[in-house]
């Protein structure tokens, strides 16, 4: 069973009167104790080496705003505290930048997959609405084509039709690969 040290009058003076001056290391030696034998009797007579911090309401919303946004050492600027005082109150709050970091990522993950479905479905509705070119078809001004070839969508800027030949030609507007001329009406 371990001994439990019996304190006199004269050491917990010396303790209340020294206790901010010598490192509670020392004091543990000097009284051979543990240096948590040394914290328990100083918070028993009420020696506290630093002053608790008391926060309130709007400090503590104030903390739930910015602590992904300040890192520790800011927000012990803005409190006059330290910055292990922070990371316990975070802590207590229950807020972790970790898992707040992991929870943005997967809101974006979330969003990426949203985005990704939309714009899948825009591209399947796009070409719908475009028609598959075919040199046997006749087109006008301002329609839209997909061509199967090149994979891309454009729209009918121009017609030329050439009396000498007998063939209609399109000047076609391409996304990404500009205008192109294309044979139209050819009648097999």
């Amino acid at each position: 069973m371990a001994n439990i040290k019996r304190w006199t009058k004269s050491e917990e003076d010396f303790l209340k009167k020294n206790y901010s001056k010598i490192p509670n290391t020392e004091l543990a030696d000097k009284f051979g104790v543990t240096v948590i034998a040394i914290q328990r009797k100083l918070s028993r007579l009420g020696c506290i080496r630093q002053k608790q911090k008391k926060w309130n309401a709007a400090e503590e919303d104030f903390l739930r705003k910015n602590f992904m946004k300040m890192s520790d050492e800011e927000l012990a600027r803005s409190f006059d505290v330290t910055a292990i005082s922070i990371r316990r109150k975070l802590h207590r709050l229950n807020l972790s930048r970790l898992q707040e970091k992991k929870k943005m990522q997967d809101k974006t993950s979330f969003r990426q997959k949203i985005i990704n479905r939309i714009s899948k479905k825009r591209k399947i509705r796009k070409e719908t609405y475009a028609d598959l070119y075919k040199i046997s078809k006749e087109y006008k001004l301002f329609d839209k084509i997909y061509h199967e070839i090149w994979k891309k969508e454009g729209v009918v800027k121009k017609i030329i039709t050439n009396d000498s030949s007998a063939l209609k030609y399109m000047i076609v507007d391409f996304e990404d690969i500009g205008e192109k001329k294309l044979v139209m009406g050819l009648q097999a």
